[in-house]
């Protein structure tokens, strides 16, 4: 029994001893400095009182002070010989961060800005309560008062119609938003950047009104904006944003149990920025040649939908035709709106008769040239993305009745254009549009109203057109 008590005694000391190597070397290297400082502190003493000059007691301490001063130095430097890894070399505050331009600050109204927007936004339904896709409209002003932090304060509105019984939700109110420029805090300020991305966090106030009845809602909502610089002063953006409101927002108090509302969607719009007096912005504008151009275009339509599908999407092709006037503002970006025309088959009937839709509206479209954003500047070829919203009348035919609704949609595209002469070009351009409406059926209970369905068209062209230059600036 002790010889087996003795054997498990080895054991554990062996494995300390594997376990821990490091802590016996580093308790033997602390003793041999304490005792390597100790033996300092006794020979300065042994060479004062030899001289015949003893030290006080305050001087012998400030000995033994600077030999654990010098114990302690030396064990950094055998850190430092160990190379040991030291994470305060990685941190965010020692990054490389490219250095900022001069962010000019002088009266009040120095990079204040003002913005219109407008967009779309949709409000998940609660408890059977729900409401159509409904447009929205900003009218903002903000300052930024850092290179990177921004205020904005916006007059918001907004239409909606409650499918159950077609009424409709009119709400307007107010936002405060803080804007945080990531471009500006990762890669420095640089006012001349094209693109900037900041994100958007802020609360805000809504009265909504439906038959008669008022209510009130507070929010809190997030974005991101994609901030476009079109010019020394003006620029474009985009922004996707979701909101959480109280449940006042669309009258639901009484059947919803979560106590809030969520809302997501996205407005786009224009801002014009006051700058510093005698500033300078460089680079959007500088050395570019702006030019004017006209457009038109043909080509082939069909809409993409499950009846569609059934019967041939090459039996649903109709005309498209349109029309645009557009000006480049930077070597990159320009501005182009357009009117347009088209038609496409949406149902067919076994007698051979067939149902068609008829669309008639406007386009604004940025247009982002891939090519220019690569190699800096426009050559014959280029490649524009096209995307902005189209406002419409839709004719959907039916054999018991037509539906007729205007509408406020989503577009974009891909130009591929080749300049054959001076002032001509030719181009294909491949284009995709979301057209939202809504149908409204008797509902079957008496009393309640109309029933309210959201439809969505997607509609599809490829066109064929000629672009002619008109002149430069």
């Amino acid at each position: 029994m002790r010889a087996r008590g003795i054997k498990l005694y080895g054991l554990l000391l062996l494995w300390s001893a594997w376990q821990a190597p490091g802590a016996w070397a580093q308790q033997d290297t602390l003793r041999t400095e304490g005792t390597r400082a100790a033996v300092q502190a006794d020979t300065v003493a042994t060479d004062s009182v030899a001289a015949g000059n003893a030290l006080p007691a305050a001087d012998v301490a400030a000995a033994e002070n600077k030999a654990a001063a010098d114990t302690t130095l030396s064990e950094v430097d055998s850190l430092k010989q160990a190379k040991m890894f030291n994470a305060l070399k990685y941190s965010m505050q020692k990054r490389f961060r490219p250095k900022d331009e001069v962010f000019v600050v002088g009266s009040f109204w120095d990079h204040t800005f003002v913005s219109l927007a407008g967009g779309v936004e949709k409000w998940v339904p609660r408890q059977g309560v729900e409401f159509s896709l409904g447009p929205t409209f900003y009218a903002s002003f903000g300052k930024w008062w850092r290179p990177y932090h921004g205020v904005r304060v916006s007059l918001a509105g907004g239409t909606f119609v409650r499918c159950s019984d077609s009424e409709k939700l009119a709400a307007v109110g107010l936002d405060v938003a803080h804007l945080f420029n990531l471009n500006a805090y990762l890669g420095g300020y640089k006012r001349g950047r094209f693109l900037e991305i900041s994100t958007v966090e802020g609360i805000g106030y809504r009265y909504s009104s439906i038959g008669g009845e008022g209510a009130h809602a507070l929010d809190v909502h997030l974005g991101l904006n994609l901030n476009l610089h079109l010019g020394a002063r003006m620029d474009f953006f985009v922004e996707p944003r979701v909101a959480f409101y109280g449940d006042g927002i669309d009258h639901s108090a009484d059947v919803n149990w979560h106590g809030y509302d969520v809302g997501y969607g996205g407005v786009m719009g224009l801002t014009y920025r006051f700058l510093p007096e005698g500033s300078e912005f460089p680079g959007s504008r500088s050395g570019v040649e702006e030019e004017t151009f006209l457009s038109v275009a043909v080509g082939q339509q069909f809409q993409l939908s499950d009846l569609v599908q059934e019967m041939g999407i090459g039996n649903s092709l109709g005309t498209h035709v349109g029309v645009s006037w557009g000006k480049w503002l930077t070597s990159m970006f320009a501005m182009r709106v357009s009117c347009f025309m088209g038609s496409d088959k949406w149902r067919e009937y076994e007698d051979g008769s067939d149902d068609k839709t008829r669309y008639l509206g406007l386009r604004v479209e940025g247009m982002l040239d891939l090519c220019a954003l690569v190699r800096g500047k426009r050559g014959n070829f280029s490649l524009p993305l096209l995307f902005g919203p189209e406002i419409g009348a839709m004719n959907k035919a039916e054999r018991e009745d037509n539906l007729r609704r205007a509408y406020l949609g989503l577009t974009g595209g891909l130009q591929l254009k080749y300049r054959v002469l001076e002032n001509v070009s030719l181009f294909l351009e491949p284009r995709y549009s979301l057209v939202p409406y809504s149908h409204s059926v008797p509902s079957e209970i008496e009393g309640r109203g109309d029933i309210r369905t959201n439809y969505y068209d997607d509609v599809f062209n490829f066109n064929i057109g000629v672009e002619f230059k008109l002149m430069n600036d």
